[in-house]
């Protein structure tokens, strides 16, 4: 899958590359793989110097993962500097940390950057599994503070619930239309994130999928959606309910207009007929 990253691999000699998370490939780009759950991403490769690691991951906007490997026999000192600033295991504070290892390899995993030890003839499906993690980690944590952002709004909507009213729907329809949209669209991506850790895809080798596997364990991706799920289902029974209620509420007005036209009209009309009776000619 990777041969061209590791053609030259020796059990001696580090690499890194930063690998980069797009919608579709560049034309000028010949080194990419395309993921395609959670969601179809390509992931394009570029070689960087493996002594001196870029400092941060948003210096491309999050859409990137610096990546280094160490063969079995590569000297200590080669991830000094990707190491530095990572709190060791147990610690608390600093940037979130994932370490994961099963019998073939071992991981340390940041947003920002990423350490693979592995042998050669393995690092492919490491770098395969981490890539695939990155783009399953990033998604869940984007959900996390979208919904958390959205749930804020959960007791200052309540009353809408029961008590809207023509001026509510003016004012609030539109937006809660959106909310509305938005739980459906975190909820499919949440749907999308459970797929992929569900590994479907048969060209994925054994080893990459236990990796993943362990990735995801270690990054409590499973439990984070398990928490999840109550408050996207509520989410969308809630603003759907809302929704409905401010639509009865611009419906109402309209019908209590319709009346008040024919009142106006018969009213009109019961003038004409009692003119005549009240001044005869």
């Amino acid at each position: 899958m990777y041969e061209t990253l590791i053609r030259n691999a020796t059990e001696t000699d580090a690499q890194a590359w930063r690998v980069r998370f797009m919608a579709a490939a560049p034309k000028d780009q010949s080194v990419f793989h395309v993921i395609s759950e959670p969601r179809k991403t390509v992931a394009t490769w570029e070689p960087i110097d493996p002594v001196a690691p870029p400092p941060r991951y948003d210096d491309d906007g999050g859409r990137s993962l610096a990546i280094l490997w160490l063969p079995p026999n590569a000297p200590d000192r080669a991830a000094a500097a990707w190491l530095e600033g990572i709190p060791p295991e147990g610690a608390g504070g600093g940037p979130r940390v994932v370490r994961a290892g099963v019998r073939t390899a071992r991981v340390v995993w940041t947003n920002a950057r990423c350490i693979i030890y592995t042998s050669p003839e393995l690092v492919d499906d490491a770098l395969d599994a981490v890539t695939r993690f990155t783009l399953a980690e990033r998604d869940t944590g984007d959900l996390e503070t979208e919904m958390a952002t959205i749930s804020a709004r959960f007791p200052a909507d309540a009353r809408l619930i029961h008590t809207a009213s023509v001026r509510d729907a003016v004012q609030n329809r539109r937006r809660v239309g959106e909310l509305s949209e938005r739980m459906a669209a975190l909820s499919a991506s949440a749907m999308h994130i459970e797929t992929a850790l569900e590994q479907l895809d048969a060209d994925l080798s054994l080893p990459s999928k236990r990796l993943y596997s362990e990735l995801a364990l270690q990054g409590a991706l499973y439990d984070r959606l398990e928490v999840l799920e109550k408050p996207l289902e509520f989410g969308i029974h809630y603003y759907s309910a809302i929704n409905t209620r401010l639509i009865e509420a611009a419906q109402w007005s309209k019908s209590d207009g319709y009346v008040i036209a024919i009142l106006v009209v018969l009213f009109a009309e019961f003038l004409v007929n009692l003119y005549p009776l009240l001044f005869p000619s």
